[in-house]
């Protein structure tokens, strides 16, 4: 039987909002933050929809970026006080937004791979507040998905 990977080294966020142009304003943040493309949710590649389908909530951006998941990674992060320079700006960016209730529901999803063959023992599934979102980052770094639900 075939466990082949349908995709990896993808990052997500997917959220709530009763405005809209909050999600323009997050995306343009987003953007200045160097990933090589945010993609909306109609730009993302079917596959990913249909993976985590039952986790999106109303809007999901891709932060297209393959090599952000090696900050994660232990040579990257020695130390839970030396955070990465992106990851410290991507959660100042996603905390911002969630402190001044401008978006409420996020998850923060960091996907290391994702086989055919879906295996919840790999996922780390943490409900976090948002002044504790690199604290579990830093703890659950060498899980293969990440999946922050923040407060």
């Amino acid at each position: 039987m075939s466990n082949d990977v349908l995709f990896d080294c993808s990052q997500f966020v997917s959220f709530n909002t009763d405005d809209s142009c909050v999600v323009d304003d997050l995306k343009a943040d987003l953007k200045k933050l160097e990933f090589e493309k945010i993609k909306i949710k109609a730009e993302i590649d079917n596959v990913k929809l249909q993976y985590y389908q039952e986790e999106w909530l109303e809007y999901v951006f891709e932060m297209v970026d393959l090599e952000f998941l090696g900050y994660l990674q232990s040579n990257e992060w020695p130390q839970q006080n030396e955070v990465p320079v992106p990851i410290e700006k991507l959660i100042s960016v996603l905390k911002n937004y969630v402190d001044l209730k401008l978006i409420r529901d996020l998850k923060i999803m960091f996907v290391g791979c994702a086989p055919e063959k879906k295996n919840e023992k790999w996922v780390s599934r943490v409900r976090v507040t948002s002044d504790k979102i690199i604290d579990e980052l830093y703890e659950n770094q060498f899980e293969t998905v990440i999946i922050l639900e923040v407060d």
